[in-house]
């Protein structure tokens, strides 16, 4: 049985190897998946992160985006995430498209 929460339960930062925390972004979209993880990367909530990518032209309904990564790429960027210049060769085999 869902309990309803008057107020969202608190966000526990998560230790990442590097030593620095993240905080626990909840995505609000069921195909947001990429605007969640560029905010938990940037540090930024997920509807600030979707503020920044609609200003870029991305939006998490655009299922002509859910199989590009650099739409990904652009947003973390823009949010002043460092890349690398190339994206590495990553080998898929048998995986949703959602997760590309």
């Amino acid at each position: 049985m869902l309990q309803h929460h008057a107020s969202p339960p608190a966000r526990a930062p998560l230790k990442l190897n590097v030593g620095k925390y993240m905080e626990v972004v909840i995505q609000e979209e069921a195909t947001g998946c990429g605007i969640a993880a560029c905010a938990a990367l940037a540090g930024l909530s997920d509807a600030e992160t979707k503020k920044r990518a609609s200003a870029l032209g991305i939006h998490a309904s655009d299922a002509s985006l859910w199989s590009d990564t650099e739409y990904v790429r652009k947003l973390l960027r823009h949010c002043g995430v460092s890349l690398e210049e190339e994206k590495p060769h990553v080998a898929l085999q048998n995986t949703d498209k959602h997760l590309l």
